[in-house]
This record gives structure tokens, C-alpha cells and sequence, in this order.
């Protein structure tokens, strides 16, 4: 509670900006990075910015275009696609996440915030032609005409694609400050297997835990998590000929100080959780786990103004659940 007053109180100065304040300007830029070490809040803030979409927003399109037109849906609420899992207060999946696990699903996406937190699992930058399957790299030119916004996360600028970069408009470069180790608790209801160095150092052997009834061990991880995040918003257009010269002459646009304990964003989501990872096989057909090919699937579309030579596939609409 304290440091949360503090930093409440320091927010109020000329240089800083509040935390509602922030958001809001953040949420401004529809194509966001966030940069910064790994523990140095980015994702933390990325999961902040995406909160009010969370709290519900409703969208209302008449597009002939969109798919969900098509479908007879003029209406709904904004969803959030994202690589990271979202939780409401209960620990529950948030009823507006759905999970990004597939390629097609970006492809097909209207009206919804897309979180790619840990870029380089889904968006990463790469010297070869399997960069992106070309209809992503196309949809990510036009997030607009679908009324999607992106926030990315990466340690460095250079871990995404070219191609989001170049169609990122701000980028929130964040830092960590005062560690504090993680207390995760395991639970154990009574005597339990354990396990300690032999005498001499040379073997790991097991004993027993003799603690009877309930009773808690740390989980030893050695990854603290930072309380105070400084956080700074600068134009996409300077970073790709970013110099420590031009990082004391750039004035940021948004400059924050976040405390993260008892924060909503921290209860949102789980630092430790699972990140969706796509691309499993790449555009030349090579699977990632084997590296071997896998054929092509052959087309059964028909030409334009043809039918179909069989039965198309019925694409997977993210935005019929949203009526």
C-alpha cells in the first residue's frame, strides 16, 4: 500500500503521467511494442493497456466484406486474441480471451485486440524466405480495414518481423527495479517424498518429509519479480535508427511509473503461464519438431467465378461468438 501511494504521488509531477492517463494515451497507438528485459514489466504492461478492452467494449459494423457481415452479425463485444492467457478474478479463462494458436486465426480476425506477447513465438524476426506465411504478413498491413489492434512484446526491437515493426506505431520501452522473490507456495497435506545431497555431495537421494498435516514448501524460483516499473513511449519511426545519442535527445511521449503489487493488471494474468507458440511448420513445409517436410495440402477451391471442385472448408469465425 505504500509503495502504491508513493507512486501515486510521484505520478502527480510534470514529468510523469498518471496510470488512467497512460493507458489511455497508450491505447492511442493501434500497433504497440513493448521492449524491455525479460522481468522488466512489459508484458505486465501490455496486460494493463488491454484491461479496459476486458471490461467490455462493444463494436457495431455493417462491413459487406467483414466475414461476420456475411454471417448476419452487425454487432457484438470486443474480444481479446492473445498468446498470453487472460483470467478474470476467480482464476478462470476471462470470457472475452481466446487463445492464439494458429496462424489462421490472425488471418481471419475482426474487431478484437491481438496480444502477441513473446513475439518471437509467433511474429519473430528471421533472415530467411520462411519469415511469415504471406496471408499474415498481408492481414498485419491491414489491421485497420479490420478493426484489429496489436500489442507486441520482445526484449529487443529486432526480435519481431520487419514487417510488424514497420507497421508499429509506438514503441514502450520498460525497466524493473526493486526485485522481490517469488513465494510460490507448493502445498503438501502430510509426509511427503523429498529430496537432499548424499554426505558427500555426489548424489541426489531421496528421504521423506516427516511434517505431519498441511503444510507449505517454496518453490525455489530463483526469477524475482520486479515491483517498480519506469515505463517510456516513444514514436516507432526513430527506432530503427536508434542511437544512445538519439535516447537522450527523444523526448517520450508517455512516461510512467508503475507499482505492481496489488495492481489489477498483475491478477489478469500469470507471468509463469504457458505463451502460445505458432509456426509450427514453416512456409517451405518444414516442421519445427522433426524438421522433415509435410506435403502440401492439395487446393479445392475452385477458380474465380467457378464452384468449388469438392467441399471447402468451413474457416474458423472468431467473431460468430461475439452475437
Amino acid at each position: 500500500m505504500i509503495g502504491r501511494a508513493v507512486v501515486g504521488a510521484v505520478s502527480r509531477g510534470p514529468l510523469l503521467m498518471a496510470h488512467h492517463r497512460a493507458v489511455k494515451r497508450r491505447r492511442g497507438y493501434a500497433i504497440h511494442a513493448y521492449v524491455g528485459p525479460n522481468g522488466s514489466g512489459k508484458s505486465l504492461l501490455a496486460a494493463a493497456d488491454t484491461l479496459p478492452t476486458l471490461d467490455g467494449v462493444l463494436w457495431a459494423c455493417d462491413n459487406p466484406d467483414h466475414r461476420h457481415t456475411q454471417a448476419g452479425i452487425t454487432s457484438g463485444v470486443r474480444r481479446v486474441l492473445s498468446t498470453m492467457r487472460f483470467t478474470d478474478p476467480y482464476g478462470d479463462d476471462h470470457p472475452l480471451w481466446q487463445p492464439l494458436d494458429d496462424y489462421v486465426k490472425i488471418v481471419e480476425a475482426e474487431h478484437v485486440d491481438l496480444v502477441l506477447d513473446e513475439v518471437g513465438g509467433a511474429v519473430a524476426s528471421s533472415s530467411g524466405a520462411d519469415d511469415l506465411p504471406m496471408p499474415v504478413k498481408a492481414s498485419l498491413q491491414e489491421l485497420r480495414r479490420r478493426d484489429v489492434v496489436c500489442r507486441w512484446t520482445a526484449p529487443s526491437w529486432a526480435r519481431a518481423s520487419k514487417v510488424l515493426r514497420e507497421c508499429s506505431q509506438a514503441v514502450t520501452m520498460t525497466l524493473g527495479f526493486m526485485p522481490v522473490p517469488h513465494r510460490d507456495g507448493v502445498w503438501f497435506d502430510g509426509v511427503h517424498p523429498t529430496w537432499d545431497l548424499s554426505a558427500d555431495g555426489r548424489r541426489v537421494e531421496e528421504s521423506m518429509c516427516d511434517i505431519e498435516g498441511e503444510h507449505v514448501h517454496d518453490s525455489g524460483r530463483l526469477w524475482g519479480a520486479r515491483r517498480l516499473m519506469f515505463a517510456r513511449t516513444f514514436d516507432a519511426a526513430v527506432f530503427d535508427e536508434w542511437t544512445t545519442a538519439k535516447r537522450e535527445s527523444v523526448r517520450p511521449e508517455v512516461r510512467e511509473v508503475f507499482w505492481r503489487p496489488g495492481s489489477e493488471a498483475e491478477g489478469a494474468y500469470d507471468t509463469h503461464a504457458y505463451v502460445y507458440k505458432l509456426g509450427q511448420v514453416t512456409e517451405g513445409g518444414t516442421c519445427l519438431t522433426c524438421m522433415g517436410k509435410r506435403a502440401a495440402k492439395r487446393c479445392e477451391c475452385g477458380d474465380a467465378g467457378q464452384p468449388a471442385r469438392r467441399g471447402t472448408r468451413v474457416p474458423v469465425d472468431l467473431v460468430a461468438s461475439t452475437s
